[in-house]
């Protein structure tokens, strides 16, 4: 009977023992792990994705920062530059006077034109006279809404000067010639002030 009374109150005790460690061993590794990440923190260095409050060895840590993230702006201007090249909108940009100092790619394509050196220190009145006067390019409608192509130099030009005068970016539905259909087609364009003159980007409207 003393045996049997013995071995009933001894397991609660083991069970009690057990648990105990259990919570001490969960301690332990808790507080290994919070160090772990103080010591990457304090180093200056990246915490392991386990030590991020939050996440899992197998979390996505978008906050790390990429290998090819452009940081500086040289890198950022070589990244952005590349991108302007052919983007899907026109990008220009203007001097003071009206005349053209860079175009991208997609402005070339849109406009029928093979090279920079059509366009480059032009006019808007220069392109649109070059872009009627070559007979490769299709014949363009009279007018679209009222506006005749021939018209549409003037309207740029006030848009520009506004944006200069204002001294700040504003947007503007403009009309513009499409040569790979040979109609006068609506564009959505950002125009701001930019270095001695303007930059301008440029969408097809309802694109």
């Amino acid at each position: 009977m003393m045996l049997t009374s013995m071995n009933t109150n001894t397991v609660p005790m083991m069970t009690r023992t057990r648990t105990a460690a259990f919570r001490g061993r969960a301690r332990v590794s808790r507080v290994a792990r919070s160090s772990e990440a103080d010591d990457a923190a304090s180093s200056g260095g990246e915490c392991p994705p386990s030590a991020v409050p939050g996440t899992t060895p197998h979390s996505d840590v978008t906050a790390m920062p990429h290998p090819y993230a452009a940081r500086t702006d040289a890198e950022r201007i070589d990244m952005l530059g590349k991108a302007a090249l052919n983007c899907g909108a026109i990008m220009f940009v203007k001097s003071h006077s009206g005349r053209y100092r860079c175009v991208n790619d997609t402005y070339l394509e849109m406009f029928g034109f093979s090279c920079l050196d059509e366009v480059l220190g032009k006019t808007d009145e220069e392109l649109i006279e070059t872009i009627l006067a070559k007979p490769e390019h299709p014949i363009f409608h009279h007018s679209y809404r009222g506006e005749a192509i021939t018209d549409l130099p003037e309207i740029w030009r006030e848009n520009d000067e506004s944006v200069l005068t204002m001294k700040r970016p504003r947007w503007f539905r403009e009309r513009s010639p499409f040569v790979k259909d040979g109609r006068l087609h609506e564009f959505v364009i950002m125009k701001a002030p930019f270095e001695d003159g303007l930059v301008g980007v440029g969408v097809l409207d309802g694109v």
